[in-house]
């Protein structure tokens, strides 16, 4: 009816007579303030989900160049995670923090032959130029008996031909207890090979002398240490052998490096 124009023209009417300032006249006005607000938030939250998104986009380009060079150098799929500190810090102040690198064991495509399983923490990873500094580094290289019998079994026995067709490793089991690697030879003997390490260097020698008065040869598992050589050779100078102990299903060799410096792979 013809009251309902009366009545909405009196509320604003009405309004101001309650409020006697009239500073708060301006109709919205005390609804800007949380409005600004909240688009402010909104910004906020928009950035800081594009930062993230983009945070996890370069962590993911980042682990992935690792992994690809890591894989390629070892001959076995690895594993990278970043540490806790932002990638993006990261790109500005050109420090990843700590970087952990894993491998299988497994061969990659295209890589021959079995492959020690690497397990290795960098902390103080930052880059300069081509150049990656790393404050130090420490991990494990873990041979299994199966990778040690292959290395065992594809490496040939040289000496006395007669010698080269007995001695063949046909298995290899590990004895953590006693700390030794038992090394079963075509069937004939068992040869006992307890790993040490000289000088940073890894021996294993095998301690029975003899299979059917023939000397063993002390190459008898210089398949694993050749195997080990060339995945060292893969990683950066400046890493060493710490320790070697027989574990369950085959041998752990610790390393260690400090200030290690690596080239980025072209």
């Amino acid at each position: 009816g013809p009251m309902q124009p009366h009545d909405t023209q009196q509320l604003p009417a009405h309004d101001r007579s309650v409020h006697d300032s009239p500073a708060q006249v301006r109709p919205g006005g005390r609804r800007r303030g949380p409005m600004i607000a909240l688009i402010a938030v909104l910004a906020v939250a928009a950035l800081l989900a594009g930062l993230v998104g983009l945070e996890f986009g370069l962590r993911n380009s980042i682990r992935n160049q690792i992994q690809q060079e890591v894989t390629a150098s070892l001959g076995s799929p690895a594993q990278v995670e970043l540490g806790a500190r932002p990638v993006l810090l990261s790109y500005l102040t050109r420090s990843l923090g700590s970087v952990r690198i894993t491998t299988d064991g497994s061969p990659a495509d295209g890589a021959a032959g079995p492959a020690p399983a690497i397990d290795i923490t960098a902390e103080g990873v930052r880059s300069e130029g081509d150049l990656t500094y790393v404050d130090s580094l420490t991990g494990t290289a873990f041979v299994s008996e199966q990778a040690m019998a292959t290395a065992a079994q594809q490496e040939t026995v040289g000496g006395d031909s007669l010698l080269a067709g007995l001695v063949q490793v046909r298995e290899i089991v590990a004895d953590p207890a006693a700390g030794m690697l038992r090394v079963s030879i075509s069937g004939l003997a068992e040869a006992v090979v307890t790993p040490r390490l000289v000088g940073g260097n890894l021996e294993m020698e095998p301690e029975r002398a003899s299979i059917l008065g023939f000397q063993l040869p002390s190459s008898l598992l210089g398949g694993t240490i050749s195997m080990m050589d060339s995945a060292l050779a893969e990683l950066p100078r400046g890493i060493e052998l710490t320790g070697v102990r027989v574990v369950p299903g085959g041998m752990a060799v610790d390393l260690s490096g400090r200030d290690v410096v690596l080239e980025a792979a072209h």
